[in-house]
């Protein structure tokens, strides 16, 4: 899968705040299928400078520059014309210790540079001890492109280990000359998403990826930021609105949440994720009715999806439909068999449809599977109570649901009405 076809598949679930209730959100995905680890992956947003030299390659290479230094006089050569800022990183680097000897990839990088870049004008140096800069006065991108392929193909020539370069240019609409070497950072991240090897110019899916760390590291309003950027390169990214959607959601501003959602519906009108989230947003604003609506729409798309089944479920359970509910906290529990929360709602299931012995089934798995689930210890005892079944377990089961969580009156009710009986 080519970089620029790169999709946000691959979904997960986030809680919103001072809520019960679930967003889809996405990672975005590697050509494997698999998301990288978090090892593989640049730090999000900006790199951290080093001005750090080794000796060797100081020696090698008089007068380079590293870090904030580099950046500051490679901007000062380039002027008030445009440019284009490259990052270059090795795919996969044990780095060298303290003492230890310049890292041939370091020299040889260095080498290719300075044979292929002189010609261009170019000015390049050190970002940090792994990553390579370089700022050449052109932004034709096929210039651009060709350079980056052929430092690959040149490094190729000395070493077995593939490299991964971002590019950015400048000016670019939105973005200031500072930034341009920041959105190369960002492409040389989407870079190794996309795998061993490959060369990116930042676009969209680049900024969605920042946004995606950012979002990661619980800087809302950043992933914000990146999100409105990237739809300014690419209007029509479904995957981006709904990411934005998702964090206005989990800072509860629900209408540009639930604008966004609609904006990547009228781009795909079967987008499951949009679909579900915005039936999300229904439910968080009292809508349950226009949320199921949604959810069903989902569904008809795609019921494998844990999140999707069990809020359907509750819905249904709650509006006095255990019949319906059930299959959907079956598929829900399905998806996630260890499931605390669909254990104990298909439970409540099974006791609206007086299917008392498969109530208690399930509620003993729940235990089973977390000892200190006490909804469900008192679950157990009410049900062993309902059946007439063993009142000395029942009891047991309310006491321990008492002793995990003392202040739950409910829990103290049914114990204190079975201690009467």
């Amino acid at each position: 899968m080519k970089p620029m076809a790169l999709e946000k598949t691959d979904m997960t679930s986030v809680v919103s705040p001072g809520t019960s209730q679930v967003f889809l959100f996405s990672k975005t995905l590697s050509p494997s299928g698999k998301c990288p680890a978090a090892s593989d992956v640049p730090e999000p947003s900006a790199p951290v400078f080093s001005e750090e030299i080794h000796d060797g390659f100081l020696n090698a290479f008089p007068g380079v520059l590293a870090g904030q230094t580099f950046v500051d006089e490679a901007l000062k050569q380039m002027g008030d014309v445009g440019f284009t800022a490259l990052m270059i990183r090795p795919d996969s680097r044990i780095t060298a210790g303290a003492g230890a000897a310049v890292d041939p990839f370091l020299l040889n990088a260095g080498f290719v540079l300075e044979q292929l870049t002189r010609p261009l004008h170019a000015i390049w140096g050190l970002i940090r001890p792994d990553t390579l800069g370089c700022m050449i006065p052109e932004t034709d991108l096929s210039v651009c492109r060709n350079l980056a392929a052929n430092i690959q193909n040149k490094l190729s020539e000395y070493q077995k280990e593939t490299i991964s370069i971002g590019i950015a240019v400048y000016p670019l609409a939105g973005f200031s000359r500072n930034d341009a070497v920041l959105n190369a950072w960002k492409a040389l991240t989407h870079a190794v998403v996309a795998g061993p090897g490959s060369t990116v110019v930042l676009d969209a899916v680049s900024l969605n990826i920042s946004g995606d760390q950012l979002y990661q590291a619980g800087n809302l309003p950043g992933a914000v930021e990146e999100y409105r950027k990237a739809l300014q390169l690419d209007p029509s990214n479904v995957n981006v609105h709904n990411s934005l959607g998702v964090c206005y959601g989990m800072m509860e501003t629900y209408d540009a949440a639930e604008a966004e959602f609609d904006a990547a519906l009228l781009l795909k009108p079967d987008e499951v994720m949009a679909l579900y989230n915005i039936g999300v947003v229904c439910l968080l604003t009292g809508r349950k009715e226009m949320a199921l609506d949604f959810f069903m729409k989902a569904a008809a798309i795609d019921d494998e999806i844990f999140e999707l089944a069990l809020l359907t479920g509750k819905l249904y359970l709650e509006a006095g439909n255990p019949e319906q509910a059930r299959s959907f906290l079956e598929k829900a529990l399905n998806c996630r068999p260890k499931s605390g929360t669909a254990l104990r709602t298909l439970g409540a299931c099974f006791s609206a449809l007086n299917l008392f012995r498969e109530a208690v089934a399930v509620y003993t798995r729940a235990v089973k599977n977390n000892p200190s689930d006490a909804e469900s210890f008192s679950q157990l005892g009410q049900l062993y109570d309902t059946i007439g079944e063993n009142p000395e377990i029942a009891r047991l089961f309310c006491q321990q649901s008492v002793a995990i969580t003392p202040e739950n009156e409910v829990y103290r009710e049914r114990l204190n009405k079975l201690m009467q009986k």
